[in-house]
């Protein structure tokens, strides 16, 4: 073997080994998301249960008041620690879309809630899961093309 082909064979080595570390962090990362996304169903679920139960002793308003006021202060300290970490800064977009995501949210919120009262939690729950269909659905409206993919 030439001294070319050693060094030939060691950077196709190197190559092979990172592209296989880059699907295994790939799957890292996969079932990362999954267990994430899978908390976050179990506890949006939750959220409405015991979003129900309280909605017998207080009014939407009064327990969205609840809710953000200690939601806000949490969600700004694990913000300001992944910043500290190298993370996306909280206040690094501009404030109009920044206040305009928030308020649209909490009107978003006291729609489920006003919902949530009026309706079972089962069924609440359903159509809360099933509207990312109704947005893809109408996206096509909005000139937005869904890959088959997402469809699957």
């Amino acid at each position: 073997m030439l001294h070319g082909d050693s060094t030939r064979h060691q950077a196709v080595g190197r190559k092979e080994r990172l592209a296989c570390r880059r699907v295994v962090i790939a799957r890292r990362d996969v079932r990362r998301g999954i267990a994430w996304a899978t908390l976050s169903a179990t506890a949006y679920s939750a959220s409405a249960i015991l979003g129900k139960h309280l909605l017998d002793d207080l009014r939407a308003n009064d327990l969205l008041f609840w809710r953000f006021s200690i939601a806000i202060p949490v969600c700004w300290f694990v913000l300001a620690v992944r910043a500290r970490r190298g993370g996306p800064k909280p206040l690094g977009v501009s404030r109009r879309p920044l206040i305009a995501v928030g308020c649209l949210f909490c009107y978003m919120s006291w729609i489920g809630f006003v919902a949530l009262d009026h309706l079972d939690t089962s069924l609440y729950i359903v159509l809360v899961y099933v509207y990312p269909a109704f947005v893809a659905a109408a996206a096509p409206l909005f000139g937005q093309r869904i890959p088959l993919a997402t469809w699957l």
